[in-house]
């Protein structure tokens, strides 16, 4: 039977959470050059922020600033995110600018999408806001290669739903290569933000589930992970109400 516990923070989401950040006084800049909005506080991406994400700015002191942006990437330490279109530049004492996602909440898919896979040995936690405390067997990515939290490439993501029910791709290889030796009992899907460990303040989206050949939350090709070999997610299946 296949196990799906959701994270606090994942919940929120689904349940309409508003993500924004306000500027409290020189705080949050723009820079045309770069097409970056800055952030002295560096809350992007614990706010939850991601890449492929539509903002929308308000009371910018540059009134073109004021509008819609998607966002391509987002640094790992939070300070920064990559828009589209550019803006034009202002100061972080120009103004007290609010940037903030441009609808609430997101769906199961849009919170997880670019998100990575670890393989876990161990006693899957009770509840997925804890540690894992468990060895890292391998992390899943697209066909492999490296994940960079707050960047979408060979990040996972699904399919369109369909029926209530969102899986991979048909045509994407969800795959990683052994890290370290031990059966593997779970799994984590974290999102973008790669954020593992304790979440005591509920800001990583992340789902544990039970790991199998048949039957489980991650449906992977061996159970038996070995060091420098292959290992395939070959389906991580969603359905609503799952948890």
């Amino acid at each position: 039977m296949a196990v799906f516990k959701f994270s606090t923070a994942l919940r929120n989401l689904r349940l309409g959470k508003t993500l924004s950040v306000t500027d409290a006084g020189s705080q949050i800049s723009f820079e045309n050059g770069a097409s970056t909005i800055s952030d002295t506080q560096s809350r992007f991406l614990d706010t939850g922020f991601r890449p492929g994400d539509t903002i929308v700015v308000t009371n910018a002191n540059v009134g073109g600033n004021n509008q819609e942006y998607t966002v391509t990437s987002v640094a790992s330490t939070g300070a920064s995110m990559v828009v589209s279109p550019a803006p034009s530049d202002e100061a972080a004492a120009a103004g007290t600018p609010t940037v903030a996602l441009n609808h609430p909440g997101k769906s199961l898919a849009h919170a997880m999408r670019y998100g990575i896979i670890y393989l876990y040995d161990g006693t899957m936690p009770d509840d997925a806001d804890s540690a894992e405390g468990c060895n890292i067997l391998a992390k899943i990515t697209i066909s492999s290669a490296t994940l960079t939290a707050g960047t979408l490439t060979n990040g996972l993501y699904f399919d369109e739903p369909s029926a209530g029910v969102i899986d991979k791709p048909s045509g994407s290889t969800w795959s990683g290569v052994g890290l370290y030796a031990g059966t593997c009992t779970w799994g984590a899907l974290y999102d973008n933000a790669i954020g593992t460990g304790a979440d005591t303040t509920y800001i990583y989206p992340r789902i544990f589930g039970n790991a199998g050949l048949s039957g489980a939350a991650f449906l992977i090709t061996d159970l038996d992970i070995a060091v420098g070999i292959p290992v395939t997610c070959n389906q991580f299946q969603l359905t609503e109400g799952n948890a």
